[in-house]
Protein backbone atom coordinates (compact mmCIF):
# COMPACT_ATOMS: atom_id res chain seq x y z
CA UNK A 1 0.00 0.00 0.00
CA UNK A 2 2.42 2.61 -1.27
CA UNK A 3 1.54 6.18 -2.18
CA UNK A 4 3.21 9.51 -2.94
CA UNK A 5 2.78 13.08 -1.90
CA UNK A 6 0.54 15.03 -4.33
CA UNK A 7 2.55 16.48 -7.21
CA UNK A 8 1.50 19.40 -9.40
CA UNK A 9 1.99 18.49 -13.06
CA UNK A 10 1.98 20.86 -16.05
CA UNK A 11 0.58 19.29 -19.22
CA UNK A 12 1.34 21.11 -22.49
CA UNK A 13 0.22 20.24 -26.00
CA UNK A 14 3.04 19.03 -28.24
CA UNK A 15 5.52 18.63 -25.43
CA UNK A 16 6.63 15.25 -24.13
CA UNK A 17 7.67 15.04 -20.51
CA UNK A 18 8.42 12.40 -17.89
CA UNK A 19 6.94 13.02 -14.49
CA UNK A 20 8.77 11.23 -11.65
CA UNK A 21 6.48 9.96 -8.91
CA UNK A 22 8.17 8.81 -5.72
CA UNK A 23 6.19 6.17 -3.84
CA UNK A 24 7.79 6.81 -0.46
CA UNK A 25 4.72 6.65 1.80
CA UNK A 26 3.10 3.51 3.23
CA UNK A 27 -0.48 3.08 4.36
CA UNK A 28 -0.10 1.62 7.88
CA UNK A 29 -1.97 -1.53 8.86
CA UNK A 30 -5.21 -1.12 10.77
CA UNK A 31 -4.63 -1.65 14.47
CA UNK A 32 -6.58 -4.53 16.01
CA UNK A 33 -9.71 -3.34 17.75
CA UNK A 34 -9.97 -3.69 21.50
CA UNK A 35 -13.00 -5.40 22.99
CA UNK A 36 -15.17 -3.46 25.41
CA UNK A 37 -18.18 -4.32 27.58
CA UNK A 38 -20.52 -3.76 24.65
CA UNK A 39 -18.43 -4.37 21.54
CA UNK A 40 -16.58 -7.57 20.71
CA UNK A 41 -14.59 -8.37 17.57
CA UNK A 42 -13.87 -11.62 15.76
CA UNK A 43 -11.64 -12.44 12.78
CA UNK A 44 -12.21 -15.54 10.68
CA UNK A 45 -9.81 -16.77 8.05
CA UNK A 46 -11.62 -17.16 4.72
CA UNK A 47 -10.68 -20.33 2.85
CA UNK A 48 -11.89 -18.95 -0.49
CA UNK A 49 -10.11 -15.61 -0.16
CA UNK A 50 -6.94 -17.27 1.11
CA UNK A 51 -6.88 -19.61 -1.88
CA UNK A 52 -7.54 -16.74 -4.30
CA UNK A 53 -4.85 -14.40 -2.98
CA UNK A 54 -2.31 -17.06 -2.01
CA UNK A 55 -1.87 -15.69 1.50
CA UNK A 56 -3.98 -15.70 4.69
CA UNK A 57 -7.00 -13.45 4.26
CA UNK A 58 -9.52 -12.70 6.98
CA UNK A 59 -13.03 -11.36 7.32
CA UNK A 60 -14.20 -9.69 10.48
CA UNK A 61 -17.35 -9.08 12.45
CA UNK A 62 -18.22 -6.53 15.10
CA UNK A 63 -20.58 -7.85 17.78
CA UNK A 64 -22.79 -5.53 19.79
CA UNK A 65 -24.07 -7.19 22.96
CA UNK A 66 -27.42 -6.35 24.56
CA UNK A 67 -28.01 -4.86 27.97
CA UNK A 68 -27.94 -7.53 30.65
CA UNK A 69 -25.82 -9.99 28.66
CA UNK A 70 -23.31 -10.52 31.49
CA UNK A 71 -25.92 -10.39 34.24
CA UNK A 72 -28.13 -13.10 32.67
CA UNK A 73 -25.78 -15.97 31.72
CA UNK A 74 -28.67 -18.36 31.12
CA UNK A 75 -30.37 -16.23 28.49
CA UNK A 76 -29.89 -16.76 24.76
CA UNK A 77 -30.64 -14.07 22.19
CA UNK A 78 -31.78 -13.65 18.58
CA UNK A 79 -29.20 -12.26 16.16
CA UNK A 80 -29.51 -9.20 13.95
CA UNK A 81 -27.05 -9.44 11.03
CA UNK A 82 -26.24 -5.91 9.88
CA UNK A 83 -24.62 -5.66 6.44
CA UNK A 84 -22.57 -2.48 6.65
CA UNK A 85 -19.86 -0.58 4.80
CA UNK A 86 -16.60 -1.25 6.67
CA UNK A 87 -17.74 0.17 10.03
CA UNK A 88 -14.18 0.35 11.42
CA UNK A 89 -14.72 -1.36 14.74
CA UNK A 90 -18.19 -0.09 15.54
CA UNK A 91 -21.42 -2.03 15.26
CA UNK A 92 -23.62 0.16 13.13
CA UNK A 93 -23.64 3.65 14.60
CA UNK A 94 -23.40 2.54 18.21
CA UNK A 95 -21.50 4.86 20.50
CA UNK A 96 -20.36 3.91 24.01
CA UNK A 97 -20.83 7.49 25.14
CA UNK A 98 -23.62 7.10 27.69
CA UNK A 99 -25.01 10.48 26.68
CA UNK A 100 -25.37 9.52 23.02
CA UNK A 101 -28.84 8.75 21.58
CA UNK A 102 -27.63 5.39 20.22
CA UNK A 103 -26.41 4.27 23.65
CA UNK A 104 -29.63 5.35 25.34
CA UNK A 105 -31.77 3.48 22.80
CA UNK A 106 -29.73 0.29 22.98
CA UNK A 107 -29.57 0.20 26.79
CA UNK A 108 -33.08 1.39 27.62
CA UNK A 109 -34.98 -0.87 30.01
CA UNK A 110 -37.71 -1.64 27.48
CA UNK A 111 -35.46 -2.02 24.44
CA UNK A 112 -35.55 -5.34 22.54
CA UNK A 113 -32.53 -7.51 23.29
CA UNK A 114 -30.46 -8.61 20.31
CA UNK A 115 -26.94 -9.72 19.58
CA UNK A 116 -25.29 -8.18 16.56
CA UNK A 117 -23.64 -10.61 15.06
CA UNK A 118 -21.91 -14.03 15.85
CA UNK A 119 -23.53 -17.23 17.15
CA UNK A 120 -21.10 -19.87 18.36
CA UNK A 121 -18.90 -17.57 20.42
CA UNK A 122 -21.84 -15.81 22.03
CA UNK A 123 -25.12 -17.01 23.49
CA UNK A 124 -27.26 -16.84 20.37
CA UNK A 125 -30.40 -18.91 19.92
CA UNK A 126 -29.02 -20.21 16.64
CA UNK A 127 -32.34 -21.00 14.95
CA UNK A 128 -33.62 -19.53 11.64
CA UNK A 129 -36.61 -17.83 13.27
CA UNK A 130 -34.17 -15.97 15.54
CA UNK A 131 -31.91 -14.65 12.76
CA UNK A 132 -32.89 -11.39 11.05
CA UNK A 133 -31.04 -9.26 8.53
CA UNK A 134 -30.77 -5.60 7.62
CA UNK A 135 -28.56 -3.39 5.51
CA UNK A 136 -28.57 -0.35 3.27
CA UNK A 137 -27.38 0.22 -0.30
CA UNK A 138 -24.89 -2.55 -1.08
CA UNK A 139 -25.70 -3.91 2.38
CA UNK A 140 -29.36 -3.75 1.37
CA UNK A 141 -28.67 -6.02 -1.60
CA UNK A 142 -26.51 -8.37 0.48
CA UNK A 143 -29.11 -8.72 3.23
CA UNK A 144 -31.92 -9.33 0.75
CA UNK A 145 -29.81 -11.79 -1.25
CA UNK A 146 -28.89 -13.72 1.90
CA UNK A 147 -32.55 -14.06 2.78
CA UNK A 148 -33.57 -15.08 -0.75
CA UNK A 149 -30.69 -17.47 -1.51
CA UNK A 150 -30.65 -18.99 1.99
CA UNK A 151 -34.33 -19.03 3.03
CA UNK A 152 -33.77 -21.90 5.48
CA UNK A 153 -31.10 -19.96 7.41
CA UNK A 154 -32.67 -16.54 8.02
CA UNK A 155 -36.04 -15.53 9.38
CA UNK A 156 -36.61 -12.07 7.92
CA UNK A 157 -34.96 -9.13 6.18
CA UNK A 158 -35.29 -5.34 6.42
CA UNK A 159 -33.58 -4.14 3.23
CA UNK A 160 -32.96 -0.42 2.63
CA UNK A 161 -32.28 1.15 -0.80
CA UNK A 162 -30.73 -2.08 -2.11
CA UNK A 163 -28.38 -2.16 -5.08
CA UNK A 164 -30.16 -3.35 -8.26
CA UNK A 165 -32.54 -6.20 -7.41
CA UNK A 166 -33.77 -6.50 -11.01
CA UNK A 167 -31.27 -6.10 -13.85
CA UNK A 168 -33.93 -4.61 -16.09
CA UNK A 169 -33.20 -1.55 -13.97
CA UNK A 170 -29.46 -1.68 -13.35
CA UNK A 171 -29.84 1.82 -11.96
CA UNK A 172 -31.74 2.92 -15.10
CA UNK A 173 -30.12 0.56 -17.62
CA UNK A 174 -31.96 -2.51 -18.90
CA UNK A 175 -29.08 -4.97 -19.26
CA UNK A 176 -31.25 -7.30 -21.35
CA UNK A 177 -32.95 -4.89 -23.77
CA UNK A 178 -30.85 -1.72 -24.01
CA UNK A 179 -27.99 -1.53 -26.50
CA UNK A 180 -25.96 1.12 -24.72
CA UNK A 181 -25.53 1.87 -21.03
CA UNK A 182 -24.51 5.51 -21.48
CA UNK A 183 -27.03 6.97 -23.91
CA UNK A 184 -30.61 6.70 -25.11
CA UNK A 185 -31.08 7.19 -28.83
CA UNK A 186 -34.25 8.82 -30.09
CA UNK A 187 -35.35 9.72 -33.60
CA UNK A 188 -33.31 12.90 -33.71
CA UNK A 189 -30.92 12.99 -30.74
CA UNK A 190 -28.80 11.00 -28.32
CA UNK A 191 -29.42 11.67 -24.62
CA UNK A 192 -26.90 10.81 -21.86
CA UNK A 193 -28.25 8.71 -18.98
CA UNK A 194 -27.99 10.07 -15.47
CA UNK A 195 -25.57 8.47 -13.03
CA UNK A 196 -26.54 10.35 -9.87
CA UNK A 197 -29.27 12.88 -9.21
CA UNK A 198 -30.28 15.22 -6.45
CA UNK A 199 -33.68 14.66 -4.88
CA UNK A 200 -35.00 17.64 -6.86
CA UNK A 201 -34.11 15.85 -10.11
CA UNK A 202 -30.95 17.75 -11.05
CA UNK A 203 -28.08 15.55 -12.27
CA UNK A 204 -24.79 15.34 -10.38
CA UNK A 205 -23.10 13.44 -13.22
CA UNK A 206 -23.92 11.11 -16.09
CA UNK A 207 -23.30 7.40 -16.54
CA UNK A 208 -20.46 7.84 -19.01
CA UNK A 209 -18.75 10.43 -16.82
CA UNK A 210 -18.74 8.14 -13.81
CA UNK A 211 -17.65 5.07 -15.75
CA UNK A 212 -14.85 6.89 -17.58
CA UNK A 213 -13.68 8.33 -14.26
CA UNK A 214 -13.49 4.79 -12.85
CA UNK A 215 -11.69 3.56 -15.96
CA UNK A 216 -9.07 6.29 -15.50
CA UNK A 217 -8.48 5.23 -11.89
CA UNK A 218 -8.10 1.54 -12.72
CA UNK A 219 -8.88 -0.35 -15.90
CA UNK A 220 -10.23 -3.96 -15.93
CA UNK A 221 -12.65 -2.84 -13.20
CA UNK A 222 -9.96 -2.29 -10.57
CA UNK A 223 -10.99 1.23 -9.56
CA UNK A 224 -12.91 0.23 -6.45
CA UNK A 225 -15.76 2.44 -7.68
CA UNK A 226 -19.43 1.51 -7.69
CA UNK A 227 -19.64 0.11 -11.22
CA UNK A 228 -16.39 -1.80 -10.76
CA UNK A 229 -17.52 -3.54 -7.59
CA UNK A 230 -20.89 -4.47 -9.11
CA UNK A 231 -19.15 -5.91 -12.14
CA UNK A 232 -16.75 -7.84 -9.91
CA UNK A 233 -19.66 -9.43 -8.03
CA UNK A 234 -22.28 -9.97 -10.72
CA UNK A 235 -20.24 -10.84 -13.85
CA UNK A 236 -18.20 -13.93 -14.77
CA UNK A 237 -14.41 -14.02 -14.89
CA UNK A 238 -12.94 -13.10 -18.28
CA UNK A 239 -10.06 -14.83 -20.05
CA UNK A 240 -7.53 -12.44 -18.49
CA UNK A 241 -8.70 -13.28 -14.96
CA UNK A 242 -10.49 -9.97 -14.40
CA UNK A 243 -14.28 -9.45 -14.32
CA UNK A 244 -15.92 -9.65 -17.71
CA UNK A 245 -17.48 -6.22 -18.38
CA UNK A 246 -21.21 -5.81 -18.79
CA UNK A 247 -20.41 -3.10 -21.31
CA UNK A 248 -17.49 -1.56 -23.11
CA UNK A 249 -16.16 0.94 -20.55
CA UNK A 250 -15.39 3.52 -23.25
CA UNK A 251 -18.40 3.24 -25.59
CA UNK A 252 -21.05 1.82 -23.24
CA UNK A 253 -22.06 -0.97 -25.66
CA UNK A 254 -23.69 -3.76 -23.61
CA UNK A 255 -22.52 -7.39 -23.82
CA UNK A 256 -25.76 -9.42 -23.86
CA UNK A 257 -24.05 -12.76 -23.14
CA UNK A 258 -22.58 -11.41 -19.92
CA UNK A 259 -25.94 -9.95 -18.93
CA UNK A 260 -27.67 -13.29 -19.48
CA UNK A 261 -25.02 -15.04 -17.38
CA UNK A 262 -25.78 -12.63 -14.53
CA UNK A 263 -29.56 -13.02 -14.93
CA UNK A 264 -29.31 -16.69 -14.02
CA UNK A 265 -27.27 -16.05 -10.89
CA UNK A 266 -27.64 -12.59 -9.36
CA UNK A 267 -30.87 -11.01 -10.63
CA UNK A 268 -32.91 -11.40 -7.43
CA UNK A 269 -36.28 -10.77 -9.09
CA UNK A 270 -35.53 -13.26 -11.87
CA UNK A 271 -34.40 -15.84 -9.32
CA UNK A 272 -37.55 -15.40 -7.23
CA UNK A 273 -39.82 -15.60 -10.27
CA UNK A 274 -38.13 -18.76 -11.54
CA UNK A 275 -38.05 -20.53 -8.17
CA UNK A 276 -41.08 -19.19 -6.29
CA UNK A 277 -42.89 -22.55 -6.24
CA UNK A 278 -39.97 -24.00 -4.29
CA UNK A 279 -38.73 -21.13 -2.14
CA UNK A 280 -41.91 -19.07 -1.81
CA UNK A 281 -43.23 -21.06 1.18
CA UNK A 282 -39.92 -20.42 2.95
CA UNK A 283 -39.98 -16.67 2.25
CA UNK A 284 -43.60 -15.76 2.97
CA UNK A 285 -43.72 -12.88 5.44
CA UNK A 286 -39.95 -12.40 5.49
CA UNK A 287 -39.23 -9.72 2.85
CA UNK A 288 -39.37 -6.00 3.64
CA UNK A 289 -37.90 -3.30 1.40
CA UNK A 290 -37.63 0.45 2.04
CA UNK A 291 -36.42 3.03 -0.51
CA UNK A 292 -36.89 6.68 -1.38
CA UNK A 293 -38.77 7.51 -4.56
CA UNK A 294 -35.98 9.93 -5.46
CA UNK A 295 -33.12 7.60 -4.58
CA UNK A 296 -30.01 9.41 -5.78
CA UNK A 297 -28.89 6.35 -7.75
CA UNK A 298 -32.31 5.41 -9.14
CA UNK A 299 -32.42 2.23 -7.03
CA UNK A 300 -36.15 2.63 -6.44
CA UNK A 301 -36.77 1.66 -10.07
CA UNK A 302 -35.66 -1.96 -9.63
CA UNK A 303 -37.59 -2.14 -6.35
CA UNK A 304 -40.81 -1.29 -8.23
CA UNK A 305 -40.20 -4.26 -10.53
CA UNK A 306 -39.46 -6.58 -7.62
CA UNK A 307 -42.61 -5.47 -5.83
CA UNK A 308 -44.60 -5.92 -9.04
CA UNK A 309 -43.61 -9.58 -9.26
CA UNK A 310 -44.01 -10.31 -5.56
CA UNK A 311 -47.46 -8.74 -5.67
CA UNK A 312 -48.52 -11.40 -8.18
CA UNK A 313 -46.82 -14.34 -6.42
CA UNK A 314 -49.22 -17.04 -5.26
CA UNK A 315 -49.17 -20.25 -3.25
CA UNK A 316 -48.16 -18.53 -1.07
CA UNK A 317 -48.52 -14.76 -1.30
CA UNK A 318 -45.24 -13.12 -0.33
CA UNK A 319 -46.76 -11.43 2.72
CA UNK A 320 -44.07 -8.77 3.17
CA UNK A 321 -44.00 -5.04 2.54
CA UNK A 322 -42.49 -2.29 0.41
CA UNK A 323 -42.42 1.31 1.61
CA UNK A 324 -41.37 4.34 -0.46
CA UNK A 325 -40.45 7.80 0.76
CA UNK A 326 -41.73 10.71 -1.31
CA UNK A 327 -38.68 12.71 -2.43
CA UNK A 328 -36.61 10.40 -0.21
CA UNK A 329 -32.99 10.13 -1.28
CA UNK A 330 -30.46 7.33 -0.89
CA UNK A 331 -30.66 6.01 2.65
CA UNK A 332 -34.27 7.02 3.31
CA UNK A 333 -35.90 5.10 6.15
CA UNK A 334 -39.39 5.21 7.65
CA UNK A 335 -38.04 4.16 11.06
CA UNK A 336 -37.11 6.42 13.93
CA UNK A 337 -35.21 5.47 17.07
CA UNK A 338 -35.62 1.80 17.93
CA UNK A 339 -38.75 1.26 15.81
CA UNK A 340 -37.04 -1.22 13.49
CA UNK A 341 -35.65 -3.26 16.38
CA UNK A 342 -39.11 -3.40 17.91
CA UNK A 343 -40.56 -4.54 14.59
CA UNK A 344 -37.89 -7.23 14.41
CA UNK A 345 -38.60 -8.32 17.98
CA UNK A 346 -42.33 -8.60 17.25
CA UNK A 347 -41.60 -10.60 14.08
CA UNK A 348 -39.29 -13.00 15.94
CA UNK A 349 -41.73 -13.46 18.81
CA UNK A 350 -44.55 -14.17 16.36
CA UNK A 351 -42.53 -16.87 14.60
CA UNK A 352 -40.80 -18.39 17.64
CA UNK A 353 -41.90 -21.77 18.96
CA UNK A 354 -43.95 -21.18 22.09
CA UNK A 355 -41.43 -23.06 24.22
CA UNK A 356 -38.61 -20.75 23.08
CA UNK A 357 -40.23 -17.37 23.63
CA UNK A 358 -39.19 -17.13 27.25
CA UNK A 359 -35.53 -17.73 26.42
CA UNK A 360 -34.79 -14.18 25.32
CA UNK A 361 -37.43 -12.10 27.10
CA UNK A 362 -36.72 -11.23 30.73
Amino acid sequence: NLYSEPVKVKVEAGRNATVPILLDKVVPPIKPYEDTKWLKHVRIQSRLLTEFWGQPMFIGANILLPKGYDEHPGVRYPVHYVQGHFPRGRAGRFSEDEASPAFKLWTADGAPRFIQVSEKTFRAIGEPWARVLSGGSTGGWISLALQVFYPDVFGGVWSFCPDPVDFRKYQIVDLYADKNAYTIDSEWTRVPRGGERETDGNLSYTMDQENLYEEAIGDRYRSGGQWAIWNAVFAPVAEDGYPKPFWNPVTGEIDKATAEWARERYDIRAYLEKNWATIGPKLAGKIRVYVGRMDNFYLNEACYLLEEFLGTAKDPAYGGEFQYGDRGGHGWSPFKGDEMLRAMAAHITKNAPRSARRDWIY
